[in-house]
């Protein structure tokens, strides 16, 4: 009667740890984005918009046409933008194809972000934005 007594018990503590160990770790599974409002137009500058139009965007595309950069490097470069704003613009400018994590080894392991070669081709569209607000907006 003991055997069954232990038996039982082994079987109570085993199957949780096995469902346990066949689920997908909480820590890789990432919400789904909200969809995004898009505009109801089909021109270039509107499907330019919809990728780098949101608040913040072309600010963390300014930093990282300067240099790749670590999260902490841009969250110190964005004085004002929160921690979960800067995330989700990274993910956003990620799927987008704009730029890309970088595991750097030296000289601790760490992620940088970098700019893809799709992301470089905006340097020109930030510097004249930067030129226009510099010469027509009072700072």
């Amino acid at each position: 009667m003991a055997s069954l007594k232990n038996s039982s018990v082994l079987e109570k503590d085993i199957v949780p740890a096995v469902a346990r160990a066949s689920a997908p770790p909480r820590h890789s599974v990432r919400p789904a984005p909200p969809r995004k409002r898009r505009y109801r137009d089909d021109s270039g500058l509107a499907a330019a918009l919809d990728v780098v139009g949101e608040r913040w965007t072309l600010l963390i595309v300014r930093e990282l046409l300067r240099a790749a950069r670590r999260y902490g490097e841009l969250l110190d470069a964005l004085a004002g933008i929160g921690t979960n704003l800067l995330v989700n613009r990274l993910r956003d400018l990620e799927a987008a194809g704009l730029l890309r994590r970088v595991l750097v080894a030296t000289p601790q392991s760490a992620v940088v972000y970098e700019l893809t070669d799709r992301g470089r081709a905006l340097d020109a569209a930030v510097n004249a934005l930067e030129t226009w607000g510099a010469a027509n907006v009072e700072l």
